[in-house]
C-alpha cells in the first residue's frame, strides 16, 4: 500500500504542478531557461541527501554492489528513450499521467512502451539488447572511489542549487492570475498552480522515503517504471504474477493524475489526430527499447540511479538528455527556422 500511496501523491504533485520530466530538460535548450533543470538536479539532490543520510544512520543498509554496464547499451538506449520521449511529448511517466486524465495518446504510448520493454526483456528483442549489454563493459564503481563520505558531496552541492533556485525565483516576474472557478481547499488543491521548484522537492521527498518503504516490502531500491510497468503485462500476457512495490507504484500515480483531473474538472476521454498517435506510439516504443538496453528510464536512472551515485545512471541519463535536446532540435527548433527563412523570402520577393 505505500508503494500505491506514494504513486497517488506524485501523480496528484505532478499534475498539479504540471511538472514533467523531459519537458523540463527539453525546454530548457528550447527556451533557454535554467528553471527545468535546476528542478531536476533538486529533485536529485534531496533524493541523494535522504538516501545517504539514511544508509549513515543504519536505517537501510547501504546499496549492494553495482553491477558492470556497457557503454554502448547506455549510451543508445538513452539517446533511444530521450528521442522517444519527444516523439511521445513527455517521458512515460507523462504517459501514466495521460492515462489518468483520459488522454489516448497516453494510453497508445504506455501499451508500445510495455510490448516493447517486454519484447526487449524476454522476447524478440531480447538477444539484441543482450549482444549490446555484453560490448563495452565496464564497472560501476563511482561510489566506490569516493575517498569520503558522499554527504560532503550532497549536501553543498544541494545547497548550491538550492541558491541557484531563489537567486532564479527572485528575478521571476510574478505571472497574471486569472479569476478563480472554485473557492476554498478545492481551489488550493485543484486550481492553484504548484510552482515546479517546490514541486520538485517534494518529489525528491517522495523519492527518498521511497527507498525506506521499499525495503520494507524486501524490495531494494526507490521508485521504478520499467519493470513494473512489465510485472503488469505479464500477468495479463502469461499469467506470471512479479509484482512488487513498483508495480503498485505505478498504478498509483495513474490514480493520482485521476483524482486531480476529476478534482479540476480537467477529466475527460480525449481521442486525437491520426499523426499524434502514431508518433506517441513509436515513441512509446523507442522508450520500452531504450529504457531496457540502457537499465532505466528518467526516474530508474534519472533520478533514482543518480541519486545513488551509479556511474551507468548518470553516463545513461546524459545521453536521455541529448537524446532529448536532439529531438527539440528535430520536432521544434527546425521547424521555426524553417519557417523563419520561409518568410524572409517571402519578404524579400514582395520587397
Amino acid at each position: 500500500m505505500s508503494g500505491f500511496i506514494i504513486g497517488i501523491l506524485l501523480g496528484f504533485i505532478m499534475k498539479r504542478s504540471r511538472f514533467c520530466l523531459a519537458g523540463n530538460l527539453r525546454d530548457a535548450y528550447l527556451e533557454k531557461k535554467s528553471k527545468g533543470i535546476y528542478a531536476f538536479l533538486s529533485i536529485i539532490l534531496t533524493t541523494s541527501l535522504i538516501y545517504f543520510t539514511m544508509t549513515l544512520l543504519g536505517i537501510i543498509p547501504e546499496r549492494p554492489e553495482q553491477a558492470s554496464f556497457s557503454l554502448l547499451a547506455a549510451t543508445i538506449g538513452g539517446l533511444m528513450f530521450g528521442f522517444g520521449a519527444i516523439l511521445a511529448n513527455g517521458c512515460v511517466v507523462s504517459s501514466l499521467l495521460k492515462v489518468g486524465d483520459g488522454r489516448l495518446a497516453g494510453v497508445m504510448s504506455l501499451l508500445s512502451f510495455a510490448i516493447v520493454a517486454a519484447a526487449a526483456t524476454q522476447g524478440l528483442l531480447a538477444p539484441l539488447v543482450g549482444s549490446m549489454q555484453t560490448t563495452f563493459v565496464v564497472n560501476d564503481q563511482l561510489f566506490e572511489v569516493i575517498p569520503f563520505p558522499v554527504l560532503f558531496v550532497v549536501i553543498p552541492a544541494f545547497l548550491i542549487v538550492a541558491y541557484l533556485i531563489y537567486k532564479n525565483w527572485k528575478k521571476e516576474k510574478k505571472a497574471i492570475q486569472l479569476p478563480s472557478q472554485f473557492s476554498g481547499i478545492r481551489h488550493f488543491l485543484f486550481e492553484k498552480k504548484l510552482d515546479i521548484r517546490i514541486a520538485a522537492i517534494i518529489i525528491g521527498l517522495l523519492a527518498g522515503s521511497s527507498f525506506l518503504f521499499s525495503y520494507l516490502t524486501g524490495r531494494y531500491g526507490s521508485m521504478g517504471i520499467t519493470t513494473p510497468v512489465v510485472s503488469w503485462l505479464n500477468i495479463f500476457s502469461q499469467n506470471v504474477n512479479e509484482l512488487n512495490w513498483a508495480s503498485f507504484f505505478v498504478v498509483g500515480i495513474i490514480v493520482g493524475s485521476f483524482i486531480y483531473a476529476l478534482g479540476s474538472l480537467e477529466f475527460s476521454f480525449k481521442g486525437t489526430d491520426g499523426k499524434t498517435l502514431a508518433k506517441s506510439t513509436l515513441g512509446g516504443a523507442m522508450m520500452g527499447f531504450g529504457a531496457i538496453a540502457g537499465q532505466g528510464c528518467l526516474v530508474g536512472n534519472g533520478i533514482v540511479g543518480t541519486a545513488i551515485f551509479s556511474l551507468n545512471a548518470w553516463i545513461n541519463f546524459a545521453f536521455i538528455l541529448v537524446g532529448i535536446w536532439i529531438g527539440t532540435y528535430v520536432f521544434y527548433v527546425k521547424p521555426l527556422q524553417e519557417i523563419r527563412i520561409e518568410n524572409k523570402e517571402e519578404n524579400a520577393y514582395v520587397n
